[in-house]
């Protein structure tokens, strides 16, 4: 568990989660957002929690979610949609990925 990165003694880092809060407010907002329901707002929490990763650790961005998308792109995160309109693959084809360099 200590040989990754972030996981060791000293290593974490602690933020006032406002730029997470952010996100959510500006997935939720965004105009294909299906985020109305309970469910929906959880996801748009961890949309936002994944926005927050990549921005933190320069990763890029891989996702078949619109809204998601479009937040990333705008704040600088280098992004691909991949829409799942494809009847061969599950219906949670890609929920995001995170590529490194």
């Amino acid at each position: 568990m200590f040989d990754t990165l972030g996981a060791g003694l000293d290593e974490a880092e602690w933020n006032d989660a406002s730029r997470v809060l952010e996100f959510e407010q500006k997935i939720n907002a965004h105009p294909e957002s299906k985020k109305k329901s309970e469910k929906g707002r959880l996801n748009a929490r961890q949309d936002a929690l994944i926005l927050e990763v990549a921005i933190n650790n320069g990763l890029k961005l891989v996702t078949g979610d619109k809204a998601l998308f479009d937040v990333a792109t705008a704040e600088g995160v280098i992004s691909i949609h991949i829409p799942n309109q494809s009847n061969d693959l599950p219906k949670k084809f890609i929920a995001a990925t995170l590529l490194a360099e």
